[in-house]
Order: C-alpha cells, then sequence, then structure tokens
C-alpha cells in the first residue's frame, strides 16, 4: 500500500536500454570493482567512451560501443527483443526524468521491486549504490544526488539522468567469480530461459528525514487481537548541497525533529470499525515499536469471504503534528496443521491447490506493462470458478499486487525461494537473505501460509551429504522462529529424496494415466499410510507423524490450440516454439507440431489437427479425474496441488495455455474438485451387453466434520445410466445415516449394480450420479463413462482362443513371427501377430532388413509419466463398430457441450471419428510393448499408436504391412485378455484379414530370401 501522506513519481515507463553485446560474459569481474565515484579504474577496457551526465563525467564506466534502444520498465529484455531470447550478461538503463522542487529538502528514496540479478545504480554521474538479488525489493536514499526542478521556458532546470547497470550472469565462474549462476537463486530459468534487467516497478519517494519504515501486523485470532510492530528510522539530515541551513527547520513539515516523538495506530475493520492505540517513542537513528490491539468480535480472514483490516500509523512530533503516515492491509487468520489436517481460523480446510509457474505470454517473468492486476485478478478467478483454494508459487518470488489480489479474492498462496545449483557457503548466504527479504516484505499478506525452502533437492545433495541434510534442518527451525504464522516446508520431496524436518509431508508423483493407474493407486495407497519412504533412510530426520500428508505435484498433458496461441503472436508461432529441445530427448520441443501431425497421418487418425488437441485435453481431463478421485478415497491425505495452472512454454500441463485460454474440460472441473466428491469405482469399464456391472460409490468430504454434518441432514444418492441407447429412470440409494464417518470424511455410499446396456456393437454410455439431501439440496455430482460390447457368440469365443497355428478363415493368431508363419505369408496367408516380448520379431531382422524392432516403454520418454503420452487408435476401415466407443464430448452431466468461449478454439468432434485416443476402454489392453522404427511414410498402415509430448517418439501398438503374397498386422496390445475390448480387437482385425480389406502399403522384406 502507498503511503498517505507520501509524494512518489513512477519511472515506470521507457527506459533507453543496451545490452554489452560484445563484452557480455567478458571483464565482469572488472566492472564489478569500479571505482564507486563513477569512474574505471586504472586497467579497465571495456570501453573509451565519454557520456556527459548533467555537468558530471560518468566517464569509463559506460563502454563506447552500446546501442541505445527503447525498452519498457517493468520488464526482462529477453520478453522485449527476439534478438536476446536468450541473453545473459552485461546490460545498461538509462532514463531522464525531473523531481519537482518542493521536493528540496526531503528525504528522497529510489526504490526498486526487483532486478535480476546484480545492479548498480549512477544518479547524475554519482555512484549512488548496488544490490545483489533477482527476485525482491530494495532501496536507496538519493536526496543529495538530485536536481531539484521542472521545465522552465524550454529550460531543463531539474532534469536529473538515472544509469543502471545490470549482471544477469552465467555458470561461467571465470567470468562471474563472485556470484555464478548456479551460486545465485535463479529457479526455472535453468528450464525456461533466462530473465534480466529491472522486472518489477522502479519508483521515486519523497518522505519525512524520520519516517515510518515498515510495518508488521501479526494476527492472533484465537485471543482477539494482533501484534503490531513498527520500523521506525531517521534517516539523517539533508547535506549542505540538497538544501540551505536556512531550510534546516522544514524537513517535518515546517518543525524540526522533537527529542520527543509518539506514534498513533488507528486500525479500521472491514465493517468500519475503528480501534486506536498510541505509543511514545524517542527520535533515534534505528527503532522498532511493538504493541498489542484487542479487537471485539474479529472479522476473520476466510476464502469465501476475505475481510481486510487497514492500519494506518502516524508519526507525531512532541506538539502533536504529523511528521509522516505509513498504512497496509492484513487479515486475522490463522492457519494451522495439527493431527494430519489443515485448519483456517479454526475450521478444518482440504488443500485444492495448483502449482503456478508465474511465468506470462508477453512479458515471461510478468505480464506486460500494465497489464498484472488484470491479468492476475483473471487467472485467479478462474482458479476458484474451477474448485481451487490455494496456489503453490512455484520457485519465484511473486510481484507483491499478486499477494496483494490472493488477499482479496480468498486464494491461499504457498511460496517457494527460488533455487540455486550447487550448495556452497556463498549460497547458503544468499539462500537466508532471501529468505529475509522475502519474510519482510510478504509479512502482512493474509493470503500466504506455507513457505518451501527446496523444492526437489534441486541446489542440494539431501541423499548423499548428511552435511546438507544438516543445514536444511537448521534453516527449517530458524525460518520457523523467524515468522511462526506460517507452515515451513524443507524440500518439496520427489522419489528419491526426501524430508528432513518438516511442518508438511508432502510429495510428487506424475503417472501416464489410463496407462499406469495400478501404478498409480499403489503410490497413493503407500504415501497414505505414511510410507518410510517420504523420509531421511539415514536417521536424521524429525518426523512427527501427525504432519498434514499432501500430493503436492501431479499432473497430465493436454496440447495447447496453437491458433489460439498464434493469435497473442500475431500470427506467428510463440518464440518458445524452439525451446525444449533439451528436455526428455527433445519430446517437449514444440516447433513443427502440425508438420509432425500430418508427417505422421495423424490428420487422418483425428480428422483434424484441432480434433487431435481436443481428444488431447479431453485425455488430460480423465487422468485428472481419476488421480484426484483415487486422491479423495485416502481420508488420511489433507490435500493435494496439481501441475499446474497453465502451460509453461513447452509444458502442456496446464488447466489454462499460456494466453490464460481454458482448456475444454474448464467447466467440467468443479465437479471432482469440490469440497465434496461423488467417487465411483467400477469393478470394470467393460462389459458385454446384459452383464452386471458392480460400482461401488464413494463420498468424500472436505472433512469429518462436513461428512458428519451432511449425514445429519439425511443423503440419498440418486444415478441413471444415459447412452448407448438408453435413458434409465432414476435410482435413489438411501445413504446410511448415524455415528461419526470414519477417518477425515470418506464414507461409501453403497454399491450399485445394472445390466450393461444392450447394444447390437459397443458403445459408450454414462452413469449420473447426484448427492442429495433430505430437502433435495444437490450437494454434489459426477459422472462415469462404461463400455457396453455385443455379446459374444460361441463361434467368437472359439475364434478368441486361437493358438498358434489355428486358423480361422485363413487368418493365422500367433505370438510370434517365426518361420511357419513366414511361409504361411510366403503362400498368400494371413496372419495377426499378438506379441507378448520383444522377441516375438527377431531382433536381428531390424539391424539386417531395416524391420520396426519390439521395444519396451518402461525406463524410456515412452513411459510418459512426466512428458504424457497420448494413446490413439484408427477405427475407419478396419474397426468400424469401434466408433461408438470414443471420447465424449466435454460436457456437463448428460449433456455434453464445450465449455463456452471454447466452441472456436476446439470444435465439437464429428459423429464419424477416423480414430480416436484411446481411454479407459482401453487400459485392458494398453501395452509396455510398442512398436519402434515405423517410418514416417509408412505410418498410414500404423492401427494403431503413441506419441510423447508434442507429438515426438511415435511408436505403433498395430501395424499392418505385406510380406511376399501374404499379409499380416502386428501389435503389442494384450489381445490375450477376457476383457471385451480385448476380444473385440482380436476379432475385429481377424474379421479385417479374412475380408480382403486389408491391404496394406507398406513391404516388409522376408527375412528368409
Amino acid at each position: 500500500m502507498v503511503p498517505l501522506s507520501r509524494q512518489q513519481i513512477s519511472l515506470n515507463g521507457t527506459w533507453q536500454f543496451a545490452p554489452q553485446l560484445e563484452t557480455a560474459a567478458g571483464n565482469a569481474a572488472a566492472a564489478v570493482a569500479l571505482d564507486r565515484s563513477g569512474f574505471a579504474q586504472t586497467g579497465y577496457t571495456a570501453g573509451t567512451g565519454r557520456v556527459v551526465i548533467g555537468e558530471t563525467e560518468l566517464g569509463r564506466v559506460l563502454p563506447n560501443d552500446l546501442s541505445w534502444r527503447p525498452s519498457v520498465v517493468p520488464g526482462c529484455c529477453q520478453a522485449q527483443f527476439e534478438d536476446l531470447r536468450h541473453f545473459q550478461g552485461v546490460s545498461w538503463y538509462r532514463r531522464v526524468f525531473n523531481v519537482p522542487a518542493d521536493w528540496q529538502g526531503r528525504a528522497v528514496r529510489l526504490r526498486f521491486g526487483a532486478v535480476d540479478y546484480y545492479c548498480e545504480v549512477w544518479l547524475n554521474g554519482r555512484f549512488v549504490g548496488s544490490h545483489e538479488g533477482g527476485y525482491t525489493p530494495f532501496a536507496f536514499e538519493v536526496s543529495e544526488f538530485l536536481v531539484y526542478g521542472a521545465k522552465r521556458d524550454g529550460q531543463d532546470e531539474g532534469e536529473n539522468v538515472l544509469i543502471v547497470r545490470v549482471i544477469d550472469p552465467t555458470d561461467d565462474a571465470s567470468h562471474y567469480p563472485e556470484f555464478p549462476l548456479g551460486e545465485i537463486p535463479h529457479g526455472k530459468q535453468s528450464w525456461y530461459g533466462p530473465i534480466s534487467g529491472i522486472w518489477q516497478d522502479v519508483t521515486l519517494e519523497a518522505t519525512a528525514w524520520t519516517r515510518i519504515e515498515g510495518i508488521r501486523v501479526t494476527p492472533k485470532v484465537e485471543l482477539a487481537s494482533a501484534t503490531v510492530e513498527i520500523d521506525v528510522r531517521s534517516v539523517g539530515e539533508p547535506s549542505a548541497d540538497a538544501c540551505s541551513a536556512d531550510r534546516t527547520a522544514d524537513l517535518n513539515g515546517g518543525r524540526a525533529p522533537s527529542p520527543s516523538m509518539s506514534l498513533d495506530i488507528e486500525v479500521q475493520a472491514p465493517s468500519g470499525r475503528v480501534f486506536r492505540s498510541s505509543l511514545p517513542m524517542r527520535i533515534v537513528i534505528a527503532g522498532n515499536y511493538k504493541t498489542d490491539i484487542s479487537f471485539v468480535n474479529p472479522e476473520l480472514w476466510t476464502l469465501a469471504d476475505p475481510q481486510l483490516y487497514t492500519i494506518v500509523v502516524r508519526l507525531l512530533d512532541g506538539d502533536g503534528q504529523v511528521l509522516d503516515v505509513a498504512s497496509d492491509r492484513f487479515g486475522m487468520r490463522q492457519f494451522q496443521a495439527k493431527n494430519g489436517r489443515f485448519y483456517l481460523n479454526g475450521e478444518p480446510v482440504y488443500l485444492k491447490g495448483l502449482l503456478d509457474q508465474d511465468y506470462y505470454a508477453d512479458g515471461i517473468v510478468c505480464p506486460a506493462a500494465g497489464q498484472g492486476e488484470r491479468v492476475w485478478r483473471d487467472q485467479f478467478q478462474k482458479a476458484k470458478a474451477m474448485g481451487f483454494n490455494l496456489l503453490r508459487c512455484h520457485m519465484k518470488v511473486p510481484d507483491p499486487r499478486y499477494l496483494e489480489l490472493a488477499d482479496e479474492m480468498g486464494l491461499l498462496v504457498w511460496v517457494e525461494l527460488p533455487n540455486v545449483s550447487r550448495l556452497t557457503d556463498a549460497s547458503k548466504g544468499r539462500i537466508r537473505s532471501t529468505l529475509e527479504a522475502m519474510l519482510q516484505r510478504d509479512w502482512n499478506h493474509p493470503s500466504l501460509v506455507i513457505r518451501s525452502i527446496i523444492n526437489e533437492n534441486w541446489g542440494t545433495d539431501l541423499v548423499n551429504d548428511p552435511s546438507h541434510r544438516q543445514w536444511l534442518q537448521k534453516m527449517v527451525r530458524w525460518l520457523r522462529q523467524a515468522d511462526p504464522s506460517r507452515l515451513v516446508v524443507d524440500n518439496s520431496a520427489c522419489p528419491p529424496n526426501f524430508h528432513v524436518e518438516t511442518d508438511i509431508e508432502d510429495f510428487h508423483f506424475y503417472c501416464s494415466i489410463p496407462d499406469h493407474v495400478q501404478q498409480w493407486d499403489e503410490r497413493v495407497r503407500e504415501f497414505a499410510g505414511r510410507a518410510a519412504w517420504t523420509y531421511s533412510p539415514y536417521g536424521d530426520s524429525v518426523r512427527r507423524g501427525n504432519e498434514p500428508l499432501v500430493v503436492s505435484e501431479f499432473g497430465n498433458w493436454g496440447l495447447p490450440d496453437v491458433r489460439r496461441l498464434r493469435a497473442g503472436y500475431g500470427g506467428q508461432d510463440p518464440w518458445w516454439f524452439e525451446s525444449g529441445a533439451d528436455w526428455a530427448k527433445g519430446a517437449v520441443q514444440p516447433k513443427n507440431v502440425q508438420v509432425r501431425v500430418a508427417e505422421y497421418g495423424l490428420e487422418q487418425v483425428f480428422g483434424s489437427y484441432e480434433e487431435l488437441v481436443r481428444q488431447s485435453q479431453w485425455n488430460e481431463f480423465l487422468s485428472l479425474k481419476y488421480e484426484i478421485e483415487s486422491i479423495r478415497l485416502q481420508p488420511s491425505i489433507a490435500g493435494y496441488v496439481i501441475t499446474e495452472l497453465t502451460d509453461v512454454h513447452w509444458e502442456s500441463n496446464g488447466l489454462l495455455d499460456m494466453w490464460r485460454n481454458p482448456k475444454v474440460f474448464h467447466g467440467l472441473l468443479p465437479l471432482i474438485n469440490a469440497d465434496t466428491v461423488i467417487v465411483p469405482r467400477p469393478d470394470r469399464y467393460n462389459a458385454w451387453s446384459g452383464e452386471d456391472v458392480h460400482v461401488a460409490v464413494w463420498l468424500a468430504f472436505a472433512s469429518r466434520e462436513a461428512a458428519a454434518q451432511a449425514r445429519n441432514r439425511g443423503l440419498q444418492l440418486e444415478w441413471y445410466l444415459e447412452g448407448a441407447g438408453v435413458t434409465s429412470p432414476p435410482a435413489f440409494l438411501a445413504v446410511a445415516g448415524g455415528g461419526d464417518p470414519p477417518g477425515a470424511g470418506v464414507i461409501q455410499a453403497g454399491n450399485l449394480t445394472f445390466p450393461a446396456p444392450s447394444v447390437a456393437s459397443p458403445a459408450k454410455y454414462r452413469l449420473l450420479l447426484r448427492l442429495l439431501d433430505r430437502a433435495g439440496e444437490v450437494l454434489a455430482e459426477n459422472f462415469l463413462d462404461l463400455q457396453s460390447f455385443a455379446r459374444e457368440t460361441a463361434q467368437d469365443q472359439a475364434a478368441g482362443a486361437s493358438q498358434a497355428g489355428a486358423s480361422q478363415r485363413s487368418v493365422w493368431v500367433v505370438p510370434r513371427m517365426d518361420e511357419p508363419v513366414l511361409e504361411h505369408l510366403r503362400r498368400g496367408g494371413t496372419a495377426l501377430v499378438v506379441a507378448e516380448d520383444e522377441e516375438a520379431v527377431p531382433g536381428d531382422w531390424g539391424r539386417r532388413l531395416g524391420w520396426p524392432r519390439l521395444v519396451r516403454r518402461q525406463g524410456t520418454v515412452r513411459a510418459g509419466d512426466w512428458a504424457n503420452n497420448l494413446n490413439w487408435i484408427r477405427v475407419e476401415g478396419n474397426l468400424e463398430d469401434l466408433r461408438g466407443v470414443g471420447p465424449q464430448v466435454p460436457g456437463q452431466l448428460g449433456k455434453p457441450e464445450v465449455p463456452a468461449g471454447s466452441e472456436e478454439s476446439v470444435p465439437a468432434a464429428e459423429a464419424a471419428v477416423p480414430g480416436f485416443a484411446m481411454d479407459f476402454a482401453f487400459q485392458p489392453v494398453i501395452s509396455d510393448l510398442v512398436i519402434d522404427g515405423v517410418r514416417s511414410a509408412q505410418f498410414s498402415d500404423v492401427l494403431s499408436g503413441m506419441f510423447v509430448g508434442w507429438v515426438h517418439q511415435p511408436a505403433a501398438y498395430a501395424y499392418q504391412f505385406r510380406l511376399g503374397a501374404g499379409r499380416a498386422i502386428l501389435t503389442t496390445l494384450r489381445l490375450q485378455a477376457t476383457d471385451p475390448m480385448a476380444r473385440t480387437l482380436l476379432q475385429g482385425w481377424t474379421a479385417y484379414l479374412a475380408s480382403g480389406r486389408c491391404q496394406p502399403s507398406t513391404v516388409l522384406p522376408d527375412p528368409g530370401a
């Protein structure tokens, strides 16, 4: 908040900017050691240029080869200049401004919100000071350096010239020995590219010489009071060249400083009530004053009603005259971790969070100039509309206005320190100083409730170095003591790293869904049982056993609509499409994505690139739905954090794209992200017509107390089926009442049993569920997509049981390619090769003849557990009956529709799709074994396949080809299973081969020729 009695001049806007391109990585050590008067030391060779500033010469500090260009402050140079996307090194800023004449005689400070990373400042040719640290604010007293007065008769009487030199270091210690990149807090710059320069606000502020430097309010909700700490500083008398001696008496509003002063404290509650207090004090160079203020019936800051108090502190002289005024806002809130749960003001709260990397399509490290409040408010509104109550600002210190809006809108914030890469004495000191600056800046924000020191062991070696574990434990204890009002996470962990001492036991899991649902469920169950692997195994950790459990990172990919991205970049590909080549063996690089889609024939599979995007996003939603439901089934887990709020450059697991456009499932997220969630778990997703389907239904409430309250209202579950040609009448299941629910509010509503709809061909249908109280109020809704298959005949069953060498209509169904199969194909036969291992096709065939190879996905990028894979199947021409199990169009329960605002971006699917993404209907057949080495020209013969990330690492699950006079399909899908999908694929491809419709264009060489 801006102090009330002070005057400010914003220096935001257009500055002159110059990268020191030719010496960006050179002479940095000498540059740091400049003579602070503004002149170069002897031997400095960066240039011989001469820049006149007022009547003072800056001299050789400025190189002579600078080429000035306009640049907007705040903002990083990488976002503003195409030629500087990856710039690191030395850059210069220059700004000319005027200061009002009536500021003369006042204390004036130059304030920077943040400059990345190290900067030196000259004003009118004189050195002002330097600052190290890329994410936190700093200020310089500049009264004695300024020229006062505005333009008069066209003459600049008060023109000031500000020069800022910025060093954004690389990790080359020979160039940056004082602060190599690996030893400074830099966060995700090692992932998404460097940021540098003046990226937050710059202001000039006039105050009294004795002023209020800071206000810190610590709420004590349980005592209906708050502790107020006020920092008062005297910044000295004006120098002789700043004002004349006869103006000294006017320094503080026309009165000289009194030896006796006081602080008047006024707190205005949201309702308008005013509370006052007064503190006597003595004028000193530095002083910190503390008092408690009691409130009658405090108005609490909550998620639903984020009430904010305003505190105004006035500094008075001995005669009661106001010398200085400062103000801020705070909230009366208490955030605690007790008995494995979170509590806000004593009320249980289930954390439903989003990772927010705080990156932006236009400004990278911050929104474009002037757009911050609009962008933050918009994304916060969308997060809340999707049911989230927390943002985990990831490895980056957010702009203060980010936190101010979170305060206003009722969102919890979990902040993290930007990481270093190496833990040295120097980096330890920088971590500590950065945390201290974060504490000082953000103390009064009620939204800020959790702080992390380390993420995923980045910058430490907790696994192998006991001294790192000891250091981290000391940091946790220091931070707890420094700010007892917030929770501390030591290391937000993932395998193989762990916790040493923490207030929250959190862990990260990533799984490809539906491929690895068993692996996901096993991890979540182990975590919920407080698995030993979450803490240090070396006997040096402190584990109370009641820390809240949080799955703090998980998520899945859904590709963004390239057209909407390009619209924000003037019709061109985003510049960051070039990035990502160094990650996941290039599988995450966006460049030429549509070229690859066309090259691999995926437009023919999905009908269009836009339909591929829509199904990719729908798969993201179905994956998240399953994962969230699994977490909510575990009563010991107290919350989760999804990766992530927005896509970030090549990382496409956001719920919004980089421009904050919603993805197609936006309107459905509240169903599974609510305080009360219906969790249906079927015994099978696929069933034969008329076969009984059993669905266990669980109810997950935000807390044990919420569950008890709901049961006291009387609960019943309404359900019905829709799709596959039927709409069943609603049925009701009474939920047993009485008694306290177990755990943290997870109760079993009951079991549903119903016959799969009668169908002539496979069809998808939807189980719709609503939880009602006895008054008919809807407490929760959810749905479950299932598939019904036409019941097998005896002939079908016999065909499905075919063994190697057996034939049905001359089609052999065999487990491997061997000489009898080759001879069968040479004679014009047909074969369906259902491979069970890598040896189903001899490996030397690939080396000798260029045959595709059978390889495992596990342990490779294709496993899809981080940059996710998308599995697909082509049904046109070979599996026509499977059209009915294609993905549903996302929409509200029984009424599928694309959310408002998304229609133009991602159109709904056509009724007859050539192919589609393989969802939970295909989970029983999805394999770890894939067919590798199919050339792009042969992809028209791939009947089922997969890709990773931005359509990289393509592979086949089913591949048709010719050999001799015969035709064959090689598949790694698990068609040996008895699941209806496996049987349908087996019979469908057998019939396809037998019908003569199988006409591959690919001819593979005969290994025996």
